[in-house]
C-alpha cells in the first residue's frame, strides 16, 4: 500500500469519525492536522523517533494525565510507535511495528485501564482511552487491512489471467488457487469471487 493510499484512507476515516466537524472533538486521540505540535515533538523525542521527510504522522494517542504526549502511541503511514506499560502498574515498554505486519488491532477496555492487542497478542496497557476513541482506532486498522487484502486479491487475480497463455504449469495454477483460498479464509474476498476465479483456473488444467 502506498503512502498516499494510507493517508487518503486515514483522512476520510478520521474526519468522518470526528463529531466536531472542523474542530477536533476527541480528548485523547488526535488526527494528523489536529495533533498539537508540542505533543508531537514530545512523542518523537520520547518514543517515536522518525524523520518527517520519510513518514507522516497520522494519529497520536496521549496516555499522560497532564497531556504531555510522553507516553501513548503514534501511528505514521509506515509504523506504529508506542510507549506503554506491560501491565496496569508495570514499567514502560517502548517499540514500534511496521503497519504491514499488523493484521489485527484491538483495544480491550477494562475497569481501570485498557489492554492493546496486536495480532491477538497483548502488546501493552494504557489508561485513558475512551471506548469511542478505541473503536475509531480499531476501525482504522480494519480499513487498511481490508484495503491491503483487496490489493492482494487483485494481484492474485491478475496473475491467474496469465495462465491463459499456457505457459504456467499445473503447480502454478494450484498455488494460485491456494492463495485465493487464503484470502477467502481471511474474508478478503467473497465465496462467489473465489468460486469464479477457482473455476477459471481449473478449466486451464
Amino acid at each position: 500500500m502506498t503512502k498516499e493510499t494510507i493517508l487518503s484512507i486515514a483522512d476520510q476515516h478520521f474526519r468522518n469519525a470526528n463529531p466536531g466537524g472542523n474542530k477536533w472533538a476527541f480528548r485523547k486521540i488526535f488526527y494528523g492536522p489536529f495533533i498539537p505540535e508540542k505533543k508531537l515533538s514530545t512523542a518523537r523525542q520520547a518514543y517515536a523517533s522518525f524523520s518527517p521527510r520519510e513518514e507522516a504522522p497520522i494519529l497520536l494517542y496521549d496516555d499522560t494525565l497532564f497531556g504531555t504526549g510522553k507516553t501513548g502511541f503514534l501511528i505514521t503511514n509506515e509504523k506504529f510507535y508506542y510507549s506503554m506499560t506491560a501491565s496496569y502498574s508495570g514499567p514502560d515498554t517502548v517499540g514500534n511495528l511496521e503497519l504491514s505486519d499488523i493484521h489485527s488491532f484491538k483495544v480491550q477496555i477494562n475497569k481501570m485501564s485498557a489492554d492493546i492487542f496486536v495480532n491477538d497478542k497483548k502488546l501493552g496497557n494504557i489508561t485513558l482511552i475512551s471506548r469511542e476513541e478505541a473503536l475509531v482506532v480499531e476501525d482504522f486498522f480494519d480499513l487498511i487491512r481490508s484495503d491491503t487484502l483487496h490489493v492482494a486479491y487483485e494481484q492474485v487475480a491478475a496473475a491467474s489471467d496469465t495462465t491463459a497463455s499456457g505457459k504456467n504449469s499445473n503447480a502454478d495454477i494450484m498455488e494460485k488457487i491456494k492463495q485465493l483460498k487464503e484470502l477467502l479464509d481471511m474474508e478478503a474476498i467473497t465465496q462467489e469471487e473465489f468460486d469464479v476465479k477457482k473455476n477459471e483456473l481449473l478449466s486451464r488444467l
